[in-house]
């Protein structure tokens, strides 16, 4: 089943208030099977300094030097 995102997100949110559980697992099971946007979505809040590096590394399971050297590579 293909949901329009244009409303999905934010009713996604709306119901993540309601039901963090509920949401979290979904997510949590979302980004275990596709690690490139699990990757995306931590460099984003490192570039927006939402997190620093050492945190990202950490969510990443990766060294902090390690993940300065992917920076250099991608």
């Amino acid at each position: 089943m293909a949901l329009s995102m244009d409303w999905a997100f934010p009713q996604l949110t709306k119901v993540y208030k309601q039901q963090p559980e509920l949401v979290e697992t979904a997510v949590q099971q979302m980004l275990q099977m596709t690690p490139d946007l699990t990757w995306s979505l931590v460099i984003s809040a490192y570039q927006d300094e939402e997190i620093n590096l050492g945190k990202a590394a950490s969510l990443l399971d990766m060294h902090e030097l390690e993940l300065r050297d992917q920076f250099i590579f991608r």
